[in-house]
């Protein structure tokens, strides 16, 4: 078995370097690794041939031999696989036929990829349906493997991520009965994914090409499509038919909510699942619960198994019943990767209690681990595979010889502690890693929730709902206990889910970090082995103390940070004090939605507070704004707050000497003092800082008689702040126009600037020729959306920032712009890769 797992690391270590294109030379390290550790067992190889072991001699020559043999397979068949899913042929049917030939060739090539990477290339497509067809609202998604471009074969089929927003009823009728394996056609606007906009955000491209994909296709003109889905398509077709049965079930024996919990703890459905309560899930360190795992595969089986040894069946018989069980679940759950580890993993355990084999969980583990890599390598790098593997084998080692160290005479008892103080430590990396947060209430949560959903809440959504089909008047009393019973404890989750404590940004571990955790986690697995009680609970206080250095990590670090975030059309900007002594939030960015009927709606729309900022806010392991600064009350400076409020703690908001102008406006500020936030109004001349970090507020004066109870142009009243960090200093313009401009510049004849926040986006209206020569930028940055319909930024207003000799960063162009500042020097680094550019 040690054998085993050393194979099992070099594997790992070996397709990371693949799938990351890492140099030579790390495939020597991992090779130099192999002989080292060959060295040192070199006398288990040397027994003489009368020697009692010499059995075990030829046994471990065999197995140093094929782990060798091993890793060179594996090594030429991921390299291999991942060449081949890095060439896309709809890319080379572009490159290679439609300008092929010709002295120009290569230039015309080069041209053609630059337009295909920016924007859009209108094209008809012909190929088949490969996934279930998901319609949201007036959205319709689906993956076609593209066979025909422009009716011209591709050399190799291709799957494309299509997306079709249907402008009537009609239109998304057609898609209604469409399956897997149906043949469409249709003109498309052909392109690449976006990736990542903003550091920590979702990163659609990476997800599509882990998963083979290179292009995304928005449906122009919806053409034919005909059914034509072969025998296993059918069957998938089938599974997917079943599972809406069964949500359709749920949704008529309970509510809304208790329904969408039932999906997902059942069949993995998710996509009705309120998104406050997978968030509360999420962040409290459960969501395991919900998310189909070897605990849901164990209950299934194990209440068949109950089921079926009633009856006159003998053990072989419900052991091939259980065996064919579990692939028909593996559909009905959609495929996710925990299913397929837990059900492939007892498949085999099945096989061998079928024929009476010895069996080793472990193996099985390594086994099953090794087929899904060789299936998609890219599993590798998903959270959900990280914590289902590595969970699993930390409860299969580090649990049997952890728990008789434990205080207490109750196995049973020692025994859940153990699996819950080891799952909880080896999914904290991954989890921290992956989202940002982990909760210190986990641990006592999951010791009392898990018994409670094993025992009464998954067996009871699976047992109601398979009732349900027969007879729902029978089970109407029984459903309104359970979702009575699992209403009230969703109540005291969400109490504690609004504790101030309940959940920590930790903002993403690096690298070091983690690796710290990991060896501290495998010295608790060998202290445990020789059962040493005083060390195991050293290495528990060592591993509880990194926990608790990772938030503390920003509080230590000297510089400072300004993040002008990505949020299309608005602004929204972070800035951290070196030390992080304070964390400021300019603007909250917020895009307007245009009215749709009722069928056009999807079950979740796009929020910038809920979906961009805090996101990020997360990364950074921020926990708390200290001061959030409005520049004005438009939408697309202020929507943002619905997506805060009630999810990170705000210490003031800082407005504009103005009432409010609009009933959005009304409504949030009320919200915000209901919350017990101040609420200031600030004006020319106020000002606040430290050693490090200063802000002072340009514009607009106080005026006369107070506050301005109604303006026709709430930019004549928009905030501007002249801010410094160390030495580096910036202008915060908001949306300030001209005639605001003249006044600063009046007021304040000194003013100049480092970086200048371009005013309104870009518009003609500001960043007038007077302010830019007296500003004298050595960088400029605008936050705009990508093809807006005001056509921001002006061409003029381009010219003039070339003119002054500033560099200029666009959020449309380079998403996310970060401005790191030491003492004396600062530096600006986009988020986009292919734009990294830099300025020191």
């Amino acid at each position: 078995m040690e054998l085993a797992t050393y194979f099992i690391v070099l594997f790992t270590l070996q397709l990371m370097i693949i799938l990351q294109g890492g140099s030579s030379w790390w495939f020597n390290l991992i090779w130099a690794s192999f002989f080292v550790a060959l060295f040192l067992g070199r006398d288990k190889l040397y027994y003489p041939p009368d020697h009692p072991h010499a059995k075990l001699r030829r046994q471990n020559i065999r197995l140093w031999l094929g782990l060798f043999i091993l890793l060179i397979f594996f090594n030429l068949y991921f390299s291999i696989y991942v060449a081949t899913q890095h060439q896309s042929a709809i890319t080379s049917f572009f490159t290679g036929q439609v300008f092929k030939g010709g002295s120009a060739w290569e230039e015309k090539r080069l041209a053609h990829m630059a337009h295909i990477n920016q924007s859009y290339e209108h094209v008809t497509l012909k190929g088949t349906i490969r996934s279930a067809v998901d319609i949201d609202g007036n959205r319709v998604r689906f993956d076609l493997r593209v066979e025909t471009i422009n009716g011209a074969p591709l050399s190799q089929a291709e799957k494309v991520a299509v997306t079709h927003f249907v402008r009537t009823l009609k239109e998304r009728e057609r898609y209604i009965e469409v399956q897997r394996g149906d043949e469409w056609e249709g003109v498309v606007d052909l392109t690449r994914a976006h990736p990542a906009r903003n550091p920590g955000a979702f990163d659609y491209r990476r997800y599509l090409q882990q998963r083979g994909i290179h292009y995304t296709a928005h449906v122009r003109d919806l053409g034919n499509i005909r059914s034509r889905p072969g025998v296993v398509d059918q069957l998938l077709n089938r599974a997917d038919q079943y599972r809406l049965k069964w949500i359709g079930q749920t949704e008529a024996l309970f509510g809304e909510q208790t329904a969408s919990i039932v999906q997902a703890m059942t069949v993995g459905y998710r996509d009705e699942l309120d998104r406050q309560v997978l968030e509360m899930y999420q962040q409290l360190g459960i969501v395991h619960l919900l998310a189909i795992s070897g605990l849901h595969v164990g209950i299934v089986l194990g209440c068949l198994y109950l089921l079926l040894s009633r009856l006159p069946l003998t053990r072989e018989t419900i052991y091939l019943i259980l065996f064919l069980v579990i692939p028909v679940y593996i559909m009905l759950s959609g495929w996710q990767v925990s299913v397929v580890r837990a059900g492939l993993m007892a498949m085999a355990v099945l096989i061998c209690l079928f024929f009476r084999l010895r069996h080793h969980s472990l193996v099985g583990l390594y086994v099953v681990y090794i087929l899904i890599l060789m299936v998609n390598p890219y599993y590798l790098y998903h959270a959900g595979f990280q914590l289902s593997f590595a969970t699993t084998f930390a409860l299969i080692t580090v649990v049997p010889k952890l728990y008789p160290l434990l205080p207490g005479k109750s196995e049973r008892f020692k025994q859940a502690v153990a699996v819950a103080v080891v799952a909880q430590a080896v999914s904290l990396p991954v989890v921290m890693y992956h989202f940002y947060s982990f909760s210190p209430l986990a641990l006592l949560i999951n010791l009392i929730l898990v018994p409670l959903y094993s025992v009464v809440y998954i067996p009871g959504a699976f047992g109601l709902t398979l009732v349900s089909f027969f007879s729902l008047d029978l089970i109407r009393l029984p459903a309104w206990a359970y979702e009575e019973s699992l209403n009230l404890l969703h109540r005291g989750l969400e109490w504690l889910y609004r504790l101030p404590w309940a959940t920590v940004n930790t903002g993403q571990p690096g690298w070091w970090w983690l690796i710290l955790a990991v060896v501290l986690l495998v010295i608790l697995g060998r202290c445990a082995e020789l059962r040493q009680k005083g060390a195991v609970g050293l290495v528990l206080a060592c591993f509880s103390c990194l926990l608790v250095l990772q938030p503390l990590l920003p509080y230590l670090d000297r510089q400072g940070y300004v993040m002008v975030l990505d949020v299309g059309q608005g602004d929204a900007i972070v800035i951290e004090a070196p030390y992080r002594r304070e964390v400021v939030l300019i603007d909250l960015g917020g895009q307007l939605a245009f009215y749709q009927e009722e069928w056009q709606r999807p079950s979740r729309t796009f929020e910038t507070g809920r979906d961009v900022i805090l996101p990020y806010l997360r990364y950074r392991g921020i926990n708390q704004v200290d001061k959030v600064i409005v520049s004005h009350g438009h939408y697309d400076h202020f929507g943002g707050i619905q997506g805060l409020l009630g999810h990170i703690s705000i210490g003031m908001v800082l407005y504009p000497p103005v009432m409010p102008q609009s009933d959005f406006e009304r409504l949030w500020l009320t919200r915000i003092q209901e919350k017990g936030i101040p609420l200031y109004h600030v004006s020319k001349q106020d000002h606040w800082g430290n050693n490090e970090i200063q802000f002072l507020v340009l514009h607009p004066p106080l005026p006369q008689g107070g506050l301005v109870k109604q303006t026709p142009n709430l930019h004549d009243y928009n905030l501007v702040l002249w801010n410094k960090i160390y030495d580096t200093t910036f202008i915060w313009t908001g949306d300030v126009e001209e005639p605001g401009e003249y006044q600063m510049l009046d007021a304040f004849p000194w003013l100049q600037a480092d970086v200048l926040k371009v005013a309104h986006h870009g518009s003609h209206t500001s960043t007038s020729e007077p302010w830019l020569a007296q500003i004298k930028p050595q960088v400029s940055v605008v936050s705009v959306g990508g093809n807006n319909r005001y056509g921001h930024p002006d061409r003029e207003v381009i010219r003039r920032l070339a003119e002054s000799g500033a560099p200029l960063f666009r959020t449309d162009h380079h998403g996310g712009i970060l401005i790191v500042i030491r003492p004396g020097q600062y530096s600006v680094v986009p988020t986009l890769q292919a734009d990294r550019e830099q300025v020191q």
